[in-house]
């Protein structure tokens, strides 16, 4: 469809059908294409609003004027009502005074009906430079607004015009000009009369514009002694700023309600003004345009404006509010505008650290941070988690900080998986989002930590500081467990730490058995006492596993028996099958020794703990209950104290021995582990062993081996090694000799070749682990 453009004054009456009334609905591309040389769009669409240029259609989609019929039957041409949002009252009497102008017939024809004579086609001429100006333009006017008019049009919507006067129209035509800190705005003019300066959304004018009229001055002054900067609202949550998507912000000067905006809601955080004024409020949408910034006052009078607030509220300001407005409140519900700081946000800068603080005034680079989840977890803010939500480039400024829920008390726990530096562990457990109170709280409580922080160490994570004493005593009680764990895990060598977390249901199970045997007599001094001797899951999983290992040395003894008794029936033992049957009984030995070298206790999860603390998703965290005195692995941190006091004394020593009491009195089991399909005993391996739990198990676990048959040795190796259970016999039974120079905290360790590894596992086990579980 084409279209053509000339003036109010060169339109022909044969052209006044041919307005096209609906403009604004045209695309950009289409109005560009007859767009004055030089004029901006913003500029050409106002102009058409206030009728001083013309958009002509050979058939437009809506005509800005009808013909009508009086009831003498004359016709006369009358302003579409379909077309009147369009114009200004002021365009609307223009166009129809030029129907009735001279030299311009009103009627569609003459006395006959027949058609006025056509005028010839009207032909834009090719663009020319501007004309000079008309005599009598001696004045101009400029103001400022600190960006660009195209983030203007985007994020503020409005256009501005000078008010008429007496001797002058009102003005809506602006020369633009880029400056330091955005854009200039002037006009010229013929009277230098004092107007008001307007801003409006359409015919719509805002509450910036209600401000004393301003001064215009001789022509090429250059005094900008008005401007605006815009800005995008926000609020804090916790530590990020987001955008609300419900409620009202407000934005006052002196004192007074300069505009009410209204959030658009239903997860959009665009807004628009509303009708409401300082002295009549009225929420109806005051405006066609949703705006993404507002605009402020910078200077008015070339003074810098101070005393200027903008406001959120989650409900529309009330009438008492505003009747006894004060500064309390202001600061309560919003935040003072400081121009400097806003201009200094506005220059370019190196992008801050992360996770930044947010100040008042924000360079927009520094507020968008990494946020999966379209709002702030538990609000109705939008996440600023991408660029594109602030590449206006405008200041974003906090208008209120929100008050985080206050999290009830709650207590969690969680174990370190590693060793490494203490603030590397920090930054795993915590995220950008995890708010800084909280990051104090956690570290508050996690001073017994080492440093670096070693694997299997407790840390401590409360949701707030308690409160009751009942909420008190379970902190103390957590915290006193996760002490004594710190204290007895920090002096283990790398190779016994990494052990006593490999096999610690294991070797707890031997701990506790060993301690519920010397209670009677007191405990040493240099283990931890508590009530849960031998009860929770880790001892009933650990006995279970040991008896399975028990009945399959059992099984094998038993073999070997009915083997030799059969032999004394038919003159000779088959060492053929003899060796197949124990081959498969070995591999259920390999199943269960993978079993002892991994954890079967299950703790359950806390989730909710984690969500509510914003901790990394990595994060394991459990509930505090389950490590105390009745949860499913009671009094972890003690028995976690008491197993690593166990392993002290296997510094440097490749071996921990562990009794196998219920296979002690499988007599035969050294010969059936060791003779080979010949009949003949093979040659076993003497490993250096201390028994586990030191002096304070003697006669138990460590202390008796030399009087055991039979026990289980684990390999005291690094992390990075494959585990290493061996089945071990202890040469005092086999040669009936004594190993002698035992006792107290080295009991159990063998001299020479006082102790026989029958059967071992390493990297077979590691791979029986990874296959099967």
């Amino acid at each position: 469809m084409g279209y053509r453009v000339v003036k109010l004054s060169e339109l022909a009456s044969y052209e006044f059908g041919n307005i096209e009334g609906a403009f604004a609905e045209l695309g950009e591309r289409e109005l560009e294409r007859v767009l004055p040389q030089g004029m901006a769009l913003n500029t050409f669409k106002a102009q058409l609003q206030e009728g001083q240029l013309i958009l002509l259609s050979d058939a437009p989609n809506t005509p800005a004027l009808s013909l009508s019929s009086a009831p003498s039957g004359e016709k006369t041409w009358q302003f579409n009502t379909a077309a009147q949002s369009r114009f200004s009252p002021q365009a609307q009497t223009a166009f129809v005074s030029r129907t009735k102008a001279k030299g311009s017939s009103s009627r569609s024809g003459d006395s006959a009906g027949t058609q006025a004579v056509s005028e010839p086609a009207y032909t834009p001429q090719p663009p020319v430079e501007d004309k000079p100006e008309k005599p009598g333009v001696n004045y101009e006017y400029l103001f400022e607004v600190a960006c660009s008019e195209e983030v203007l049009a985007s994020e503020v919507g409005c256009q501005f015009a000078l008010g008429k006067t007496p001797k002058e129209a009102s003005i809506v035509s602006w020369e633009t000009k880029p400056s330091e800190h955005g854009t200039v705005f002037s006009a010229k003019a013929t009277d230098g009369a004092p107007r008001k300066l307007i801003a409006k959304v359409a015919n719509t004018e805002k509450g910036v514009s209600n401000k004393e009229p301003v001064k215009l001055k001789p022509k090429d002054t250059g005094a900008v002694r008005e401007a605006f900067i815009p800005v995008v609202p926000s609020v804090q949550l916790g530590s990020r700023l987001g955008f609300p998507t419900e409620g009202f912000y407000y934005h006052f000067h002196n004192n007074k309600l300069v505009q009410e905006y209204k959030i658009l809601g239903e997860d959009r955080w665009a807004f628009y003004a509303t009708r409401s004024t300082h002295e009549k409020l009225n929420t109806e949408q005051g405006t066609n345009k949703y705006q993404g910034a507002i605009l402020l006052y910078w200077k008015i009078d070339s003074k810098v404006v101070k005393n200027q607030h903008l406001v959120y509220l989650d409900q529309a300001v009330t009438r008492e509010q505003l009747d006894n407005l004060n500064d309390d409140w202001l600061a309560e519900h919003g935040a003072p505008i400081d121009v400097p700081a806003l201009l200094a946000a506005m220059q370019p800068q190196q992008a801050a650290e992360k996770p930044y603080k947010p100040q008042t005034f924000n360079a927009p680079a520094n507020v968008v941070y990494d946020h999966k989840e379209r709002l702030l977890m538990g609000s109705t803010l939008k996440a600023i988690n991408n660029r594109r939500l602030v590449e206006s480039g405008l200041p974003v400024v906090k208008v209120k900080t929100l008050p985080s829920e206050e999290l009830a008390f709650d207590l969690g726990y969680c174990q370190v998986e590693k060793t490494q530096p203490l603030d590397d562990y920090w930054r795993t457990l915590f995220t950008e989002d995890t708010p800084t109170d909280i990051q104090s709280l956690i570290k508050k409580y996690n001073e017994h930590l080492n440093n670096p922080v070693r694997e299997g160490e407790i840390v401590v994570v409360p949701t707030s500081e308690p409160k009751s004493e009942e909420e008190k005593s379970r902190l103390d009680a957590l915290i006193d467990e996760a002490k004594a764990a710190s204290i007895e895990l920090g002096k283990l060598t790398d190779e016994a730490l990494a052990t006593v977390n490999r096999h610690f249901e294991l070797l707890d199970y031997y701990a506790s058995e060993a301690l519920k045997s010397v209670k009677e007599d007191g405990l040493p001094s240099d283990v931890y006492a508590h009530a849960s001797l031998g009860v929770g899951a880790v001892a009933s999983g650990a006995g279970k596993h040991l008896q399975n290992i028990n009945s399959i040395l059992s099984e094998i003894n038993n073999v070997y028996v009915t083997q030799v008794a059969m032999a004394s029936r038919v003159g000779g033992i088959n060492y053929g099958a003899f060796i197949a049957e124990r081959a498969v009984l070995f591999k259920k030995l390999d199943g269960s020794f993978a079993a002892l070298s991994k954890r079967s206790v299950k703790v359950p999860t806390n989730v909710q703990v984690r969500k509510n603390l914003k901790l990394s998703t990595r994060s394991v965290i459990h509930n505090a209950n389950e490590i105390t005195s009745k949860g499913v692995v009671p009094n972890l941190g003690k028995r976690m104290a008491n197993v690593a006091v166990g392993m002290s004394a296997a510094r440097g020593v490749g071996y921990v021995g562990l009794t196998l009491s219920a296979a002690s009195g499988a007599n035969n089991i050294y010969e059936a582990c060791s003779v080979d399909a010949t009949g003949e005993c093979g040659k076993v391996a003497t490993r250096e062993v201390i028994g586990f739990a030191g002096g304070w198990g003697a006669g138990i676990v460590g202390g008796n081996i030399a009087s055991a048959s039979v026990m289980l040795a684990i390999g005291v190796v690094g992390i990075t090694s494959a585990p290493v259970i061996a089945v071990a016999t202890v040469g005092a039974f086999i040669v009936g000799g004594s190993l002698g120079g035992i006792a107290g905290s080295t009991a159990g360790k063998a001299l020479g070749d006082g102790i026989y590894f029958l059967y071992e596992k390493s990297h077979e086990l590691a791979d029986y682990v990874v296959e099967t579980f």
